[in-house]
């Protein structure tokens, strides 16, 4: 804007320099006294009685800009659709102002608001068409909690300046008091917006005019909100929560698509019985975590070399009150009851026995023995940062629910003990 009144300026500097007369001695003498406050000196430029046409249509240009961004500032929503801003245009905005007041004041005060009423008079400069008020403040709140944001990270000369150029663009005390009101009303109506939050970037310094600001904070508000509920960390978090029409706006229709799939995926997973919520979360079933365990273990299977068990001596084994035959390498203890038995019978079925009973291989039997080991698996996970940066946590889990897979479904009598640890160790 400095830049474009500079131009102007310079204009109008061009078209008096081309005249000898005194009077356009004085008016190049008010172009040199000039304030060098921005919002002053395009107050004192008002009503200019110019010499150049080209800087008084450049000027006209200027205003109509500035009004519109000022406006635009707190109610895009509702001057998006106007072409230009007229005064009658400002009249019925006021009006608007001025009973949407009346309403949130009635609410504060616990009195029903006619919200019917409202709508019947003003509802054709709402594009949306909203049909409470509460549809009413959703865009209104977050565009004048935009415009807070910016106003909070300027220096308090600009914040003047800005002010100064507002009053100057919209000399009307009417529709700056209904605007203050709103914004205190708003305030009120939706406390958790971050209204005085000091964002970078948003200082007035740049190309970007005051709306261009404002549409900047107002986006960034909605892109964290987005980060929230796309990360469904907060209590009763649901994939509905996400604003589809936001997520369109700033990531486009595969975003949208992608969105609508991952609903199905969860509402299949919640049928199939492997996701469920529970005081609205979203949290994994036994049989969910048995799923998932048995396929990282048969992942896992497949990438492990197959060997021949080997024996080993390991605990001492347990008989299990029965026998059987004896093989060569068998180191169970031979049943003697059950060999002599062997024996005898043996030699009875081939004549009867003559004097002493001889034993042969076949007649031996063993002890039958199991060996029930029981064995406590203790798996260590680091939960530091470097884990998931690195793209380390996700297969530390994957390994976590194959060795629960296995212990639960074939060694029951064994226990698996998760411990985790960053600054310190829990179990």
């Amino acid at each position: 804007m400095r830049d474009e009144l500079a131009a102007i300026e310079e204009l109008e500097r061009g078209a008096l320099g081309a005249r000898e007369d005194d009077d356009a001695r004085w008016q190049e003498l008010d172009l040199d006294t000039l304030p060098a406050d921005l919002g002053a000196r395009f107050r004192a430029l008002q009503g200019r009685d110019w010499a150049s046409a080209p800087a008084a249509e450049r000027f006209a240009a200027l205003e109509e800009q500035l009004r519109r961004e000022v406006l635009d500032a707190y109610l895009k929503d509702l001057t998006g659709a106007m072409r230009s801003v007229t005064p009658d245009d400002v009249a019925a905005l006021t009006r608007m102002l001025a009973d949407l007041n009346e309403l949130l004041a009635a609410r504060e005060r616990g009195e029903e608001p006619d919200v019917e009423a409202f709508l019947a008079e003003h509802g054709h400069l709402f594009p949306e068409r909203p049909t409470t008020l509460d549809g009413i403040l959703e865009a209104l709140a977050r565009r004048a909690a935009a415009m807070s944001q910016v106003l909070a990270s300027m220096t308090p000369e600009q914040r003047a300046q800005l002010q100064e150029l507002a009053s100057a663009v919209f000399d009307d005390l009417d529709l700056q008091f209904q605007l203050s009101q709103l914004s205190d009303h708003l305030r009120t109506a939706a406390p958790e917006l971050d209204w005085d939050r000091v964002r970078e970037g948003a200082d007035g310094d740049g190309p970007a005019g005051i709306g261009g600001l404002v549409d900047r904070m107002s986006a960034l508000s909605e892109l964290e909100d987005l980060e929230v509920a796309l990360a469904g960390q907060h209590p009763g978090a649901h994939l509905d929560d996400v604003d589809e029409e936001a997520l369109r706006r700033h990531l486009g229709e595969d975003a949208v698509r992608d969105l609508r799939q991952l609903k199905r995926i969860e509402d299949e997973l919640e049928r199939a019985g492997v996701l469920r919520r529970v005081d609205g979360e979203l949290e994994l079933t036994p049989r969910g975590a048995r799923v998932l365990g048995e396929r990282s273990l048969a992942a896992l299977y497949a990438r492990v070399e197959r060997r021949p068990s080997t024996r080993s001596a390991g605990a001492d084994p347990e008989p299990t009150g029965g026998t059987r035959p004896w093989v060569f390498g068998d180191r169970e203890p031979l049943a003697v009851q059950r060999t002599v038995t062997n024996a005898i019978l043996r030699a009875a079925g081939e004549g009867g026995p003559r004097g002493r009973v001889r034993l042969r291989p076949e007649d031996l039997e063993v002890v039958e023995t199991e060996v029930r080991p029981r064995v406590a698996t203790a798996l260590l996970l680091d939960l530091s940062f470097s884990m998931p940066l690195q793209g380390h946590l996700a297969p530390a889990k994957r390994m976590a629910l194959a060795f629960d897979a296995l212990i639960a479904g074939r060694h029951r009598q064994d226990s698996l003990h998760l411990i985790g640890f960053s600054d310190y160790a829990r179990r």
